[in-house]
């Protein structure tokens, strides 16, 4: 899954509102990984890192992947949707695996 803030810059709280209404769909417990956008500008950087740190131990095997160059945030790095990809954290690398 790919969450990102976009340029709403929305608070804390409704960051913390959102992932509790996207749990409601039971969709954590299905996933591998998440991958978190970089937040624009930098906006609520560590509020933001402290919201998902404190909502995704209830999902012990769930990566979690923050402060990613996708979406809205600058330099922009490209994820192909729906394709899988690989995320090697030991070498800080993000792979799409071609089909």
């Amino acid at each position: 899954m790919l969450l990102e803030t976009s340029e709403e810059k929305k608070t804390p709280a409704e960051i913390k509102q959102m992932l509790e209404l996207i749990a409601t769909s039971g969709c954590f417990e299905k996933l591998s990984g998440i991958i978190i956008g970089k937040p624009q500008d930098q906006a609520y950087f560590l509020e933001y890192k402290k919201v998902y740190e404190e909502f995704f131990k209830q999902y012990p095997n769930l990566s979690v992947l923050y402060n990613v160059n996708i979406g809205h945030a600058y330099p922009k790095m490209i994820l192909e949707l729906g394709s899988e990809i690989e995320i090697d954290f030991d070498k800080k690398t993000i792979t799409t695996l071609w089909t």
